[in-house]
C-alpha cells in the first residue's frame, strides 16, 4: 500500500473563552452555637500553631515563616487564600493544605473566623464568609517527623531517634516554594551556616523556578536543627541510580558490516549516563561529550555507551540479521555517574540534571534526550512526584526537548525466583513494582520493557530445567508499572527491552548481562575485548523509542516536543501476539503495565490510503478553547467494514511537586458531530454567569474511549471511537474542541500543545487523497495569513 506525509489540521480561526466551572463547596450547617465553637477551636489552633513556629526561631538567624498545615473540605482557588496572605505550598490527597505567611499575625483569616461566628448579618441568609470558614477543619503545625523523606524512610529511618548519634549523613535538604528567589536563597545561606556552625559540611545548593535545595553532609546535632526549621520541606537521602552492577557479557561478531547514515543530516541524541567511549561503530556521529565528574567523560562503566548503541541503530540483532548496520541518529554525551554507578556527591540532582541537559541543548542543539537511569530507594508511592521528576518537567517545557526515561527494573516477583514464572504477571501491577523515580515526569515519555523473544540460546535449549520467563511481546518481567500522578497512564509507551531465564540448576535468574540471547544487543565500552555487548532492562526499552523519536524529527523537523510525544503515542498499540497470560488481567492493569503500547515505526512516520493523519502544534490560553475540522468523507462514512477515528493530545504544563494538583493548567478534548462550527462555538463559549456547565449532547459528543472522566487530568490524552456500520447522518465535517483550563499557574500567558487524528478504515478505500484535497489549500491559505 502508498505511504504518504502526514497532512495538516484545519484549525477554524476564532478562539472564545471557555466556560468555566463554579468554585467553593457547600459547607456544612451549624447553628450559632456550633458556629462559635467552631470559630474559637479555628483561632485557638491558628495562635498553638504561631506559638509553635515562635518556639523554633534561633537567635542571629532570619525568623522562620510561618507554614502550617491546614485540613479543608471546600474548593477554594489559590486566590481566596492570596487575599489573606496566605500562598498554598501543597494540596495533599487527604484534603490538607500547607500555607506560608510572611508574617505571623494571620490577622486577616482570624477577621474571617470571627465574621463567620458572629450574628448573621442582616438581609442575608447564611453566616459571613460561610463557604470558606465553615469548610475549615483544622489548622495545624508540620513537625520534624513530617520532614523526614521517603528514602530514610524506605531505610528504617522514620523520627528523630531513629538516627544514628556517631553517624554523618549526607542529605538532600529541600525548601518550601515559599516567598521569591531572594527569600529562599537567604534561608539556603542560613541552613548552610547553621550546617557548618554545628560540626557539618556544605556540598552544593540548587535554586530553581520551584526547587530549592540544599546537600550537605550533617552530624545529628546539625540533622536535629534543621528538622526543626519550619522552612524546610524535606530532608532525605540523595538518589542513587540504577544500573546493572555485573559485567555485561561479551561475544564476538566477524566480519560485520560498514555502518551507514540513513540520512546526510541525522538528528541528536542526548545520551544522560555513565558517558561515553569511542566505538568503531560510533565513527562521526559522536557530536561532543561533557562530564560533571572532572575526567574525560569515558566510559569505564559501560551502561552509557550500550544506551548509547541502542540510541543509535535501534535493533541491531535485526539490522546484522539483514546483514547492515544503518545508523538512525548523532549522539552526545553527558557524563553524570561515576565508574561504580553512583551521581557525584557534592551536586544534587536536579542542578545536575539541569546543567547537562542545557549544555547539550545548547552546545550541539540536542532535542531529544535519553535518561536510562532511576532512584531504586524511591518507587513511586501514588501521591507525589520528586524533585528529580519535577526538574525533568520544567526542563522539557522550559527548552520544548522530548526527554525519554525508562521505568526501571524490579525484581518483585516473590521470595523464590521461580516466582517469576509461577505468579507472572500478577506481581507486575503490585505496588511495590511502582516505576522509579524521576519516571513519574509528566511531560516525558517513559518506558517500560517487553520481551523480544523467549531468550534461550542452544546450548541450554536441550535441559528443562532453564525456562523462559516471558515470550515475545510479553511485559519482561524486571519492567516496572504505573499508573503515575493523578492516576496518569505511566509508563507511557513500551519497547524491547530484553528478557531473562529462569535456571533451576544454579536457581537463579539470568538476565541479558549474564545470557546475550535474553538481553538486547548493543556496542561494547571496551571494543578492543569485543565489539558487542548483551543487557535486560528498561535502560534499553527507552533507547529504542529515542531512536524512533530520531526517525520522527528527520521526517518532521520543526517538531515541538508535544508533537514528538504525540505521534509517537498515537502510532502505538498494545501487541496482540501471546497475550493469553496477560489477558488474565483487567484493562486498567494492562495500561499500567503497556501504556499506550508499542510505537509502530510504519504508523509513526507515514500514513496511508486507508490510514490518515492529520496534526497540528499551536498554543492556547487559559480558560479559552480551539476548534478544528475533521474532514469525513463519503467513502469512509459509507464503506462497509469497522472505521476508527482516534486523536491524541499532548501539552507540557508547568508542575510544582509539592501540590496534589501537580499540574499548573489542564487541558482536554471533545469530538462533535452533526453540529455547524457555530453551533460548537456558541455551546462551549462563556455564557451568562451562573449558567450550569454541560457537554454536548450525547448524540452530537462523539463516544470516545476511554471516557473524559479517564483522561481529562493527563497531559497526554489518547482516545477513539469506532463504527461498525455507516455513519452518513453527521455530516461531512466532525469538529474537534481542544480547551485550556487555568490552574495555579496563572502567570502563563499560552500554552503550547499539539493535537493529533487519525481516520482509519479496515478495508482498502483511497481517504488520504479526499482528505489531502480537502485540507491541503485551507491550510495553505492560512499560511499565507
Amino acid at each position: 500500500m502508498a505511504e504518504y506525509e502526514h497532512l495538516r489540521l484545519v484549525k477554524i480561526p476564532q478562539q472564545l473563552e471557555r466556560r468555566k466551572k463554579p468554585g467553593y463547596g457547600s459547607a456544612p450547617k451549624r447553628n450559632s452555637q456550633e458556629r462559635t465553637i467552631h470559630g474559637t477551636s479555628l483561632i485557638h489552633q491558628i495562635d498553638s500553631t504561631v506559638a509553635y513556629v515562635r518556639s523554633k526561631r534561633i537567635p542571629g538567624n532570619i525568623d522562620p515563616s510561618l507554614i502550617m498545615k491546614v485540613k479543608y473540605d471546600g474548593s477554594a482557588a489559590d486566590e481566596d487564600w492570596l487575599r489573606l496572605g496566605l500562598q498554598v505550598l501543597s494540596h495533599d490527597d487527604d484534603k490538607t493544605l500547607v500555607l506560608f505567611s510572611s508574617n505571623d499575625s494571620l490577622a486577616d483569616l482570624k477577621d474571617r473566623i470571627n465574621a463567620y461566628s458572629g450574628p448573621i448579618p442582616a438581609k442575608q441568609k447564611n453566616p459571613s464568609y460561610n463557604n470558606f470558614v465553615g469548610n475549615l477543619i483544622s489548622i495545624e503545625t508540620i513537625t520534624s517527623t513530617d520532614r523526614i523523606g521517603i528514602r530514610f524512610k524506605e531505610s528504617g529511618f522514620n523520627a528523630i531517634d531513629d538516627f544514628d548519634e556517631m553517624e554523618n549523613y549526607i542529605v538532600d535538604i529541600e525548601l518550601w516554594d515559599f516567598g521569591g528567589r531572594i527569600e529562599r536563597e537567604a534561608k539556603i545561606e542560613t541552613i548552610k551556616n547553621l550546617i557548618v556552625n554545628n560540626g557539618g559540611d556544605f556540598l552544593d545548593s540548587y535554586i530553581g523556578p520551584s526547587i530549592s535545595l540544599l546537600r550537605a553532609r550533617c552530624n545529628i546535632s546539625a540533622l536535629k536543627l534543621v528538622l526543626e526549621i519550619p522552612e524546610v520541606y524535606t530532608i532525605d537521602l540523595p538518589p542513587m541510580p540504577d544500573m546493572e552492577t555485573k559485567k555485561y557479557f561479551k561475544f564476538e561478531l566477524d566480519d560485520t558490516p560498514q555502518p551507514i547514515n540513513a540520512y546526510e543530516d541525522l538528528p541528536v541524541i542526548g545520551i544522560i549516563d555513565s558517558g561515553l567511549n569511542n566505538h568503531p561503530f560510533l565513527d562521526n556521529v559522536i557530536v561532543g561529550t561533557v562530564s560533571y565528574l572532572n575526567d574525560a567523560g569515558q566510559d569505564s562503566w559501560g551502561h552509557g555507551t550500550s544506551v548509547a548503541g541502542v540510541a543509535v541503530f535501534g535493533d541491531l540483532r535485526h539490522q546484522l540479521a539483514q546483514n547492515q548496520l544503518i545508523r538512525y541518529a548523532r549522539i552526545c554525551s553527558a557524563k553524570v555517574v561515576d565508574d561504580k554507578g553512583r551521581f557525584p556527591d557534592d551536586v544534587v540532582i536536579p542542578k545536575l540534571m539541569s546543567q547537562a541537559i542545557r549544555q547539550l541543548h545548547h552546545d550541539f542543539n540536542c532535542r531529544i534526550f535519553n535518561i536510562s537511569l532511576g532512584d531504586p530507594k524511591a518507587p513511586f508511592k501514588g501521591d507525589r512526584n520528586g524533585q528529580w521528576a519535577s526538574i525533568l518537567d520544567d526542563l522539557a517545557r522550559d527548552l520544548d526537548i522530548l526527554i525519554i526515561v525508562s521505568a526501571g527494573n524490579g525484581s518483585s516477583w516473590g521470595a523464590e525466583p521461580e516466582d517469576a514464572i509461577s505468579e507472572y504477571p500478577n506481581y507486575l501491577i503490585e505496588k511495590r513494582n511502582r516505576f522509579l523515580e524521576p519516571a513519574g515526569a509528566v511531560n516525558v515519555l517513559t518506558v517500560g520493557s517487553l520481551s523480544h523473544g523467549d531468550g534461550l540460546p542452544p546450548d541450554l535449549a536441550e535441559y528443562v530445567g532453564v525456562i523462559p520467563t516471558a515470550r515475545m511481546d510479553e511485559p519482561s518481567i524486571f519492567t516496572r508499572s504505573g499508573p503515575g500522578i493523578l492516576g496518569m497512564c505511566k509508563p507511557d509507551l513500551v519497547d524491547y527491552g530484553g528478557t531473562a531465564l529462569y535456571d533451576t540448576a544454579i536457581h537463579n535468574i539470568r538476565p541479558g548481562g549474564d545470557i546475550p540471547e535474553s538481553g538486547i544487543l548493543s556496542l561494547n565500552n571496551k571494543f578492543l575485548n569485543s565489539l558487542f555487548t548483551a543487557s535486560s532492562g528498561t535502560s534499553v526499552a527507552a533507547p529504542m523509542v529515542a531512536n524512533k523519536a530520531a526517525l520522527l524529527l528527520k521526517q518532521i523537523p520543526n517538531s515541538t516536543a508535544n508533537l514528538l510525544r504525540a505521534l509517537l503515542v498515537n502510532a502505538s498499540s498494545h501487541p496482540l501476539e501471546n497475550q493469553q497470560r496477560i489477558n488474565l488481567l483487567d484493562g486498567k492493569s494492562k495500561n499500567n503495565i503497556y501504556g499506550k503500547g508499542l510505537v509502530r515505526v510504519k504508523n509513526l512516520i507515514s500514513s496511508e490510503d486507508n490510514r490518515v493523519v492529520l496534526y497540528s502544534q499551536d498554543v492556547l490560553q487559559p480558560d479559552y478553547f480551539a476548534v478544528y475540522e475533521i474532514p469525513i468523507p463519503d467513502n469512509f462514512k459509507n464503506t462497509k467494514g469497522k472505521k476508527n477515528i482516534s486523536i491524541t493530545l499532548a501539552f507540557d504544563p508547568p508542575v510544582r511537586h509539592t501540590r496534589k494538583d501537580y499540574l499548573g493548567c489542564e487541558m482536554n478534548f471533545r469530538l462533535i458531530r452533526g453540529k455547524t462550527a457555530d453551533d460548537v462555538f456558541n455551546f462551549f463559549k462563556v455564557k451568562e454567569e451562573g449558567d450550569a456547565i454541560s457537554e454536548m449532547p450525547n448524540k452530537y459528543n462523539c463516544d470516545l474511549k476511554p471516557g473524559a472522566n479517564s483522561r481529562d487530568f493527563a497531559t497526554i490524552q489518547s482516545a477513539s471511537v469506532s463504527y461498525d456500520n455507516a455513519i452518513e447522518n453527521y455530516g461531512n465535517t466532525y469538529h474537534l474542541v481542544v480547551r485550556c483550563q487555568a490552574g495555579w499557574a496563572d502567570f502563563i500567558q499560552q500554552q503550547r500543545y499539539a493535537i493529533v487524528v487519525e481516520l482509519t478504515h479496515t478495508e482498502n478505500v483511497n481517504i488520504y487523497q479526499t482528505i489531502q484535497q480537502r485540507v491541503q489549500p485551507r491550510v495553505q491559505n492560512r499560511n499565507r495569513i
